[in-house]
């Protein structure tokens, strides 16, 4: 959970802002290397047998809509410094030709870069707000032949101002959590 204004949401927030000097934005890049480490040890497969593989053929991430140039670093953190995810990255996906809202699904927000018939793809975003950019990103490789494809999420960022979410995350504060706990196979 990366609630706003807490530790989470600002590292996502901030690891990939090119304005916050190296000081404050390379260590945040390093913990969130160090968090898709772990959970990629630990429970990617989990993920893969929940869509009925042992492992993702391909990793893949979802592609900025900023415009920013450059690698991402996202893509600079799952395609050079993860372990485990590197040997299988490949960008799959490229800006669609389509206009979109910024929180609104849309199969023309992205396209893949090939024909990807059958390849099992692990899509990986950085933030889960409305979750329109990544199933947009999943929608994209199936229309281009991909067989399974998961989605991963660093951090799943919540407005505690917004709705009920301010009540729903106190319900939740203080639950034990611990790596092994796994969300797909409780």
């Amino acid at each position: 959970m990366a609630p706003t204004r807490e530790q989470v949401a600002r590292d996502l927030y901030t690891y990939k802002r090119p304005t916050v000097p190296d000081g404050l934005r390379l260590p945040r890049l390093r913990g969130l290397s160090a968090v898709l480490w772990q959970w990629l040890s630990m429970h990617e497969a989990c993920l893969a047998n929940s869509v009925g593989i042992a492992q993702f053929d391909r990793i893949t991430v979802v592609p900025t809509t900023s415009g920013r140039p450059g690698l991402h670093p996202l893509q600079v953190l799952v395609a050079d410094i993860v372990v485990g995810s590197a040997d299988r990255f490949e960008m799959l996906l490229l800006p669609g030709p389509v206009p979109v809202g910024q929180r609104e699904f849309s199969p023309g927000r992205y396209v893949a870069a090939r024909n990807l018939e059958g390849t099992s793809v692990l899509i990986i975003d950085d933030t889960w707000t409305t979750g329109a950019h990544a199933q947009s990103a999943s929608i994209a490789l199936k229309m281009a032949g991909a067989g399974p494809v998961g989605i991963l999420c660093i951090g799943r960022w919540i407005t505690l101002d917004y709705g009920d979410n301010r009540a729903w995350m106190e319900s939740h504060r203080g639950r034990p959590w611990s790596w092994t706990s796994c969300n797909v196979r409780p």
